[in-house]
Protein backbone atom coordinates (compact mmCIF):
# COMPACT_ATOMS: atom_id res chain seq x y z
CA UNK A 1 0.00 0.00 0.00
CA UNK A 2 2.90 2.14 0.91
CA UNK A 3 3.95 2.10 -3.11
CA UNK A 4 0.46 2.36 -4.38
CA UNK A 5 0.56 5.95 -5.64
CA UNK A 6 3.42 5.22 -7.90
CA UNK A 7 3.80 3.86 -11.13
CA UNK A 8 5.00 0.50 -11.76
CA UNK A 9 7.91 2.25 -14.23
CA UNK A 10 8.76 4.07 -10.73
CA UNK A 11 8.69 1.24 -8.44
CA UNK A 12 10.64 -0.52 -11.01
CA UNK A 13 13.31 2.07 -12.05
CA UNK A 14 13.51 2.53 -7.90
CA UNK A 15 14.83 -1.55 -7.57
CA UNK A 16 17.42 -1.17 -10.09
CA UNK A 17 19.15 2.29 -8.89
CA UNK A 18 19.16 0.77 -5.28
CA UNK A 19 19.88 -2.96 -5.57
CA UNK A 20 22.04 -2.77 -9.32
CA UNK A 21 21.10 -6.51 -10.30
CA UNK A 22 23.55 -7.73 -12.65
CA UNK A 23 22.20 -11.28 -13.41
CA UNK A 24 18.72 -11.48 -15.32
CA UNK A 25 15.71 -9.88 -13.24
CA UNK A 26 12.73 -11.74 -11.57
CA UNK A 27 10.04 -9.42 -11.22
CA UNK A 28 6.55 -10.98 -8.68
CA UNK A 29 4.07 -8.63 -8.73
CA UNK A 30 1.22 -9.88 -6.01
CA UNK A 31 -2.46 -7.91 -6.58
CA UNK A 32 -1.35 -6.57 -9.96
CA UNK A 33 -4.90 -6.05 -10.49
CA UNK A 34 -4.74 -3.06 -7.97
CA UNK A 35 -2.62 -1.12 -10.39
CA UNK A 36 -4.84 0.05 -13.56
CA UNK A 37 -2.82 -1.59 -16.45
CA UNK A 38 -0.45 -3.38 -15.30
CA UNK A 39 -0.83 -5.85 -18.57
CA UNK A 40 0.09 -3.29 -20.57
CA UNK A 41 3.74 -2.52 -18.38
CA UNK A 42 4.27 -6.36 -18.72
CA UNK A 43 4.00 -6.91 -22.21
CA UNK A 44 6.43 -3.65 -22.84
CA UNK A 45 9.35 -4.52 -19.82
CA UNK A 46 8.55 -8.16 -21.26
CA UNK A 47 9.07 -7.28 -25.15
CA UNK A 48 11.63 -4.98 -24.19
CA UNK A 49 13.84 -8.13 -22.01
CA UNK A 50 13.73 -5.96 -18.62
CA UNK A 51 13.41 -9.23 -17.18
CA UNK A 52 14.10 -12.84 -17.24
CA UNK A 53 10.86 -13.78 -16.22
CA UNK A 54 7.34 -12.01 -14.44
CA UNK A 55 5.35 -13.51 -11.92
CA UNK A 56 1.56 -12.11 -11.48
CA UNK A 57 -0.60 -13.06 -8.83
CA UNK A 58 -3.86 -12.12 -7.72
CA UNK A 59 -6.80 -13.16 -5.92
CA UNK A 60 -9.22 -11.57 -7.35
CA UNK A 61 -11.63 -11.86 -10.44
CA UNK A 62 -10.27 -8.57 -11.87
CA UNK A 63 -7.03 -11.14 -12.74
CA UNK A 64 -9.02 -13.66 -15.15
CA UNK A 65 -8.10 -14.96 -18.01
CA UNK A 66 -10.28 -12.69 -20.38
CA UNK A 67 -8.45 -9.75 -19.30
CA UNK A 68 -4.90 -9.97 -20.50
CA UNK A 69 -5.28 -12.98 -22.74
CA UNK A 70 -5.18 -10.59 -25.63
CA UNK A 71 -2.49 -8.34 -25.15
CA UNK A 72 -0.15 -11.32 -23.57
CA UNK A 73 -1.15 -13.84 -25.84
CA UNK A 74 2.30 -15.86 -27.06
CA UNK A 75 4.00 -14.18 -23.65
CA UNK A 76 2.22 -15.70 -20.52
CA UNK A 77 1.83 -19.05 -19.05
CA UNK A 78 -1.58 -19.13 -16.74
CA UNK A 79 -1.63 -21.60 -13.56
CA UNK A 80 -4.26 -21.93 -11.23
CA UNK A 81 -3.09 -22.20 -8.15
CA UNK A 82 -5.61 -24.21 -5.18
CA UNK A 83 -5.66 -23.98 -1.66
CA UNK A 84 -3.72 -26.62 -0.04
CA UNK A 85 -3.79 -30.30 -0.63
CA UNK A 86 -4.24 -32.69 2.00
CA UNK A 87 -0.26 -33.73 1.78
CA UNK A 88 0.19 -29.88 1.97
CA UNK A 89 -1.91 -29.76 5.18
CA UNK A 90 -0.37 -32.47 6.63
CA UNK A 91 2.91 -31.21 6.07
CA UNK A 92 1.81 -27.89 7.41
CA UNK A 93 0.52 -29.97 10.82
CA UNK A 94 4.06 -31.64 11.08
CA UNK A 95 2.74 -35.05 10.05
CA UNK A 96 4.96 -37.43 7.61
CA UNK A 97 3.85 -40.17 6.16
CA UNK A 98 6.61 -41.44 3.41
CA UNK A 99 4.56 -44.55 2.93
CA UNK A 100 0.42 -45.03 2.81
CA UNK A 101 1.16 -49.02 2.85
CA UNK A 102 3.30 -48.27 6.30
CA UNK A 103 1.57 -46.25 8.75
CA UNK A 104 1.69 -46.56 12.25
CA UNK A 105 -0.83 -46.47 14.61
CA UNK A 106 0.28 -43.17 16.22
CA UNK A 107 0.72 -41.37 12.90
CA UNK A 108 -2.56 -42.71 11.26
CA UNK A 109 -4.39 -41.04 14.41
CA UNK A 110 -2.63 -37.99 13.32
CA UNK A 111 -3.46 -38.44 10.02
CA UNK A 112 -7.35 -39.07 10.71
CA UNK A 113 -7.44 -36.33 13.13
CA UNK A 114 -5.76 -33.75 10.28
CA UNK A 115 -8.08 -35.07 7.99
CA UNK A 116 -11.12 -34.43 10.04
CA UNK A 117 -10.01 -30.28 10.25
CA UNK A 118 -9.36 -30.38 6.90
CA UNK A 119 -12.51 -30.95 5.67
CA UNK A 120 -13.87 -28.56 8.43
CA UNK A 121 -11.29 -25.78 7.94
CA UNK A 122 -10.41 -26.15 4.33
CA UNK A 123 -6.99 -25.37 3.07
CA UNK A 124 -6.70 -21.70 2.80
CA UNK A 125 -2.72 -21.31 4.40
CA UNK A 126 -3.96 -17.78 6.89
CA UNK A 127 -6.96 -20.00 7.95
CA UNK A 128 -4.50 -23.09 8.93
CA UNK A 129 -2.69 -20.46 10.80
CA UNK A 130 -5.02 -18.37 12.47
CA UNK A 131 -6.80 -19.58 15.91
CA UNK A 132 -9.76 -21.91 15.84
CA UNK A 133 -12.55 -19.15 16.98
CA UNK A 134 -11.21 -16.75 14.33
CA UNK A 135 -11.13 -19.81 11.38
CA UNK A 136 -15.17 -19.02 11.01
CA UNK A 137 -14.87 -15.40 10.72
CA UNK A 138 -11.95 -15.47 8.14
CA UNK A 139 -13.73 -17.79 5.54
CA UNK A 140 -16.94 -15.85 6.47
CA UNK A 141 -14.62 -12.94 5.16
CA UNK A 142 -13.17 -14.84 2.58
CA UNK A 143 -16.83 -15.43 0.95
CA UNK A 144 -17.99 -11.61 1.72
CA UNK A 145 -15.30 -10.73 -0.21
CA UNK A 146 -16.00 -13.12 -3.18
CA UNK A 147 -19.32 -12.01 -3.67
CA UNK A 148 -19.14 -8.31 -3.35
CA UNK A 149 -15.71 -7.31 -4.45
CA UNK A 150 -15.58 -10.09 -7.27
CA UNK A 151 -18.81 -10.41 -8.40
CA UNK A 152 -20.94 -8.06 -7.59
CA UNK A 153 -18.75 -4.69 -8.11
CA UNK A 154 -17.15 -6.37 -10.90
CA UNK A 155 -20.61 -7.56 -12.59
CA UNK A 156 -23.08 -5.04 -11.18
CA UNK A 157 -25.05 -7.62 -9.94
CA UNK A 158 -27.73 -7.56 -7.49
CA UNK A 159 -26.04 -7.78 -3.90
CA UNK A 160 -28.37 -9.75 -2.13
CA UNK A 161 -29.44 -11.97 -4.76
CA UNK A 162 -25.58 -13.11 -5.42
CA UNK A 163 -25.21 -13.17 -2.15
CA UNK A 164 -28.32 -16.01 -1.54
CA UNK A 165 -27.91 -18.14 -4.28
CA UNK A 166 -24.34 -18.32 -3.56
CA UNK A 167 -25.61 -19.43 -0.28
CA UNK A 168 -27.58 -22.07 -1.58
CA UNK A 169 -25.30 -23.25 -3.73
CA UNK A 170 -22.54 -23.60 -1.44
CA UNK A 171 -25.42 -25.25 0.94
CA UNK A 172 -26.00 -27.76 -1.79
CA UNK A 173 -22.84 -29.21 -2.60
CA UNK A 174 -22.20 -32.26 -4.29
CA UNK A 175 -25.90 -32.49 -5.54
CA UNK A 176 -27.51 -32.05 -8.83
CA UNK A 177 -28.75 -28.68 -9.28
CA UNK A 178 -31.04 -27.05 -11.99
CA UNK A 179 -32.20 -23.76 -12.60
CA UNK A 180 -35.69 -24.22 -11.98
CA UNK A 181 -34.96 -26.23 -8.74
CA UNK A 182 -33.08 -22.91 -7.89
CA UNK A 183 -35.86 -20.92 -9.30
CA UNK A 184 -38.57 -22.84 -6.95
CA UNK A 185 -36.60 -22.07 -3.94
CA UNK A 186 -35.36 -18.85 -4.30
CA UNK A 187 -37.48 -16.63 -7.14
CA UNK A 188 -35.22 -15.51 -9.34
CA UNK A 189 -35.63 -15.59 -13.33
CA UNK A 190 -33.60 -18.52 -15.42
CA UNK A 191 -31.25 -15.89 -17.61
CA UNK A 192 -30.19 -14.45 -13.42
CA UNK A 193 -29.10 -17.33 -12.47
CA UNK A 194 -27.43 -19.02 -15.24
CA UNK A 195 -25.57 -15.38 -15.44
CA UNK A 196 -24.61 -15.54 -11.51
CA UNK A 197 -23.37 -19.19 -11.52
CA UNK A 198 -21.28 -18.26 -14.03
CA UNK A 199 -19.72 -15.50 -12.57
CA UNK A 200 -19.02 -17.29 -9.32
CA UNK A 201 -17.19 -20.05 -11.10
CA UNK A 202 -14.84 -16.88 -13.08
CA UNK A 203 -14.21 -16.00 -9.39
CA UNK A 204 -13.45 -19.44 -8.36
CA UNK A 205 -16.11 -19.53 -5.55
CA UNK A 206 -17.86 -22.71 -7.07
CA UNK A 207 -17.41 -25.33 -10.22
CA UNK A 208 -20.56 -26.10 -11.97
CA UNK A 209 -19.98 -29.83 -13.37
CA UNK A 210 -21.64 -31.21 -16.05
CA UNK A 211 -23.23 -35.12 -16.42
CA UNK A 212 -20.84 -36.88 -19.28
CA UNK A 213 -22.27 -37.45 -22.56
CA UNK A 214 -20.99 -36.87 -25.77
CA UNK A 215 -23.67 -34.64 -26.77
CA UNK A 216 -23.70 -31.07 -25.17
CA UNK A 217 -27.13 -30.56 -25.74
CA UNK A 218 -27.82 -34.04 -23.51
CA UNK A 219 -25.37 -32.14 -20.93
CA UNK A 220 -27.26 -28.48 -21.11
CA UNK A 221 -30.49 -30.37 -20.60
CA UNK A 222 -29.46 -31.95 -17.58
CA UNK A 223 -28.72 -30.58 -14.40
CA UNK A 224 -25.14 -29.51 -12.82
CA UNK A 225 -23.71 -30.02 -9.26
CA UNK A 226 -21.42 -27.94 -7.47
CA UNK A 227 -18.66 -28.16 -5.91
CA UNK A 228 -16.88 -25.15 -3.59
CA UNK A 229 -13.47 -24.29 -4.36
CA UNK A 230 -12.72 -25.28 -0.46
CA UNK A 231 -14.73 -26.74 2.36
CA UNK A 232 -14.06 -24.38 5.14
CA UNK A 233 -15.43 -21.59 2.96
CA UNK A 234 -18.23 -24.30 2.59
CA UNK A 235 -18.81 -24.64 6.24
CA UNK A 236 -18.57 -21.07 7.21
CA UNK A 237 -21.46 -20.48 4.88
CA UNK A 238 -23.76 -23.22 5.78
CA UNK A 239 -23.17 -23.77 9.65
CA UNK A 240 -22.95 -27.76 9.17
CA UNK A 241 -20.23 -30.35 9.10
CA UNK A 242 -20.72 -33.41 10.82
CA UNK A 243 -24.30 -34.13 9.05
CA UNK A 244 -22.86 -33.34 5.99
CA UNK A 245 -19.32 -34.99 6.19
CA UNK A 246 -20.36 -37.27 3.08
CA UNK A 247 -20.66 -34.61 0.99
CA UNK A 248 -17.73 -32.92 2.33
CA UNK A 249 -15.23 -35.53 1.36
CA UNK A 250 -17.28 -36.02 -2.31
CA UNK A 251 -16.26 -32.37 -2.49
CA UNK A 252 -13.11 -32.49 -1.29
CA UNK A 253 -12.13 -35.28 -3.64
CA UNK A 254 -13.34 -33.22 -6.71
CA UNK A 255 -11.02 -30.48 -6.07
CA UNK A 256 -8.39 -32.89 -5.70
CA UNK A 257 -9.08 -34.07 -9.08
CA UNK A 258 -9.36 -30.41 -10.80
CA UNK A 259 -5.74 -29.74 -8.65
CA UNK A 260 -4.45 -33.12 -11.14
CA UNK A 261 -5.70 -31.37 -13.59
CA UNK A 262 -8.18 -34.02 -14.51
CA UNK A 263 -11.71 -33.08 -16.63
CA UNK A 264 -14.20 -34.28 -14.35
CA UNK A 265 -17.99 -35.32 -14.98
CA UNK A 266 -21.01 -36.96 -13.17
CA UNK A 267 -22.98 -39.82 -14.92
CA UNK A 268 -25.91 -41.65 -14.78
CA UNK A 269 -27.42 -44.85 -15.26
CA UNK A 270 -30.42 -46.94 -14.90
CA UNK A 271 -28.38 -48.70 -12.02
CA UNK A 272 -27.06 -45.61 -10.13
CA UNK A 273 -25.26 -42.44 -10.39
CA UNK A 274 -21.58 -42.23 -10.15
CA UNK A 275 -19.68 -39.19 -8.29
CA UNK A 276 -16.76 -38.76 -10.94
CA UNK A 277 -16.16 -39.97 -14.64
CA UNK A 278 -12.36 -38.75 -15.67
CA UNK A 279 -11.64 -38.29 -19.22
CA UNK A 280 -8.26 -37.72 -20.54
CA UNK A 281 -8.93 -36.39 -24.43
CA UNK A 282 -11.48 -38.29 -26.38
CA UNK A 283 -11.27 -41.22 -23.70
CA UNK A 284 -12.47 -42.14 -19.73
CA UNK A 285 -9.83 -43.12 -18.02
CA UNK A 286 -11.04 -43.36 -14.45
CA UNK A 287 -15.00 -44.03 -12.57
CA UNK A 288 -14.95 -43.01 -8.79
CA UNK A 289 -17.68 -43.36 -6.37
CA UNK A 290 -17.17 -41.36 -3.13
CA UNK A 291 -18.97 -42.84 0.46
CA UNK A 292 -18.39 -41.84 3.11
CA UNK A 293 -19.54 -44.90 5.21
CA UNK A 294 -20.33 -48.66 3.73
CA UNK A 295 -21.47 -50.05 6.86
CA UNK A 296 -24.66 -51.22 5.22
CA UNK A 297 -24.70 -54.06 2.53
CA UNK A 298 -27.26 -52.45 1.32
CA UNK A 299 -24.96 -48.94 0.85
CA UNK A 300 -22.33 -51.13 -0.14
CA UNK A 301 -24.56 -52.55 -3.31
CA UNK A 302 -25.64 -49.34 -4.14
CA UNK A 303 -22.46 -47.74 -4.89
CA UNK A 304 -21.02 -50.93 -6.38
CA UNK A 305 -23.69 -51.44 -8.70
CA UNK A 306 -23.80 -48.03 -9.99
CA UNK A 307 -19.99 -48.03 -10.63
CA UNK A 308 -20.07 -51.31 -12.36
CA UNK A 309 -22.25 -49.67 -14.59
CA UNK A 310 -20.08 -47.37 -15.62
CA UNK A 311 -17.11 -49.74 -15.89
CA UNK A 312 -19.04 -51.32 -18.33
CA UNK A 313 -20.31 -48.33 -20.42
CA UNK A 314 -17.23 -47.14 -20.42
CA UNK A 315 -15.13 -50.22 -20.90
CA UNK A 316 -13.12 -49.74 -17.96
CA UNK A 317 -11.22 -53.06 -16.03
CA UNK A 318 -11.34 -51.44 -12.50
CA UNK A 319 -13.42 -48.61 -10.57
CA UNK A 320 -12.65 -46.88 -6.99
CA UNK A 321 -14.68 -46.02 -3.98
CA UNK A 322 -12.98 -43.82 -1.70
CA UNK A 323 -14.48 -44.30 1.64
CA UNK A 324 -13.75 -42.94 5.32
CA UNK A 325 -11.81 -45.89 6.10
CA UNK A 326 -12.77 -49.69 4.81
CA UNK A 327 -9.95 -50.92 2.87
CA UNK A 328 -11.00 -53.63 0.21
CA UNK A 329 -11.13 -54.59 -3.36
CA UNK A 330 -13.74 -57.29 -4.86
CA UNK A 331 -14.50 -58.65 -8.53
CA UNK A 332 -17.42 -58.42 -10.30
CA UNK A 333 -17.52 -59.95 -13.27
CA UNK A 334 -14.09 -60.03 -13.84
CA UNK A 335 -13.65 -56.25 -13.07
CA UNK A 336 -11.94 -54.64 -10.06
CA UNK A 337 -13.05 -52.11 -7.61
CA UNK A 338 -11.05 -51.43 -5.06
CA UNK A 339 -12.37 -49.38 -1.91
CA UNK A 340 -9.89 -47.04 -1.07
CA UNK A 341 -9.61 -44.72 2.23
CA UNK A 342 -10.08 -40.91 1.75
CA UNK A 343 -6.52 -39.76 2.97
CA UNK A 344 -4.66 -43.07 1.39
CA UNK A 345 -6.49 -41.70 -2.12
CA UNK A 346 -5.09 -38.24 -1.17
CA UNK A 347 -1.71 -39.32 -0.50
CA UNK A 348 -1.02 -41.45 -3.43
Amino acid sequence: MALAHYSPDEIYESYLSLLNPTLGNFVFIDEAQRKPGWEHWIRKMYDLKHAANFFVLGSSADLLKKEYSTLLTGRNISMDVFPMSFREFLDFSGVRVKSTEIVGTETRSKVIFSLKKYLEWGGFPEVFFVGEKYKRRRLSQYFEDIIYKDIVDRYGTNPGKTRELGVYLLTNIANPVSKRKVRNALGFGLDTISDYIAYMAEAYLLYAVPIYSPSLKVQSANPKKTYCIDTGLRNAVSFKFSEDIGCLAENAVFVELKRRAKEVFYWKSAAGEVDFIVRAGLQIEEAIQVCWNLDSEHTRKRETRALYSAMEAFNLDSGIVITEDAEDAEVVNGKQIFFVPIWKWFLY
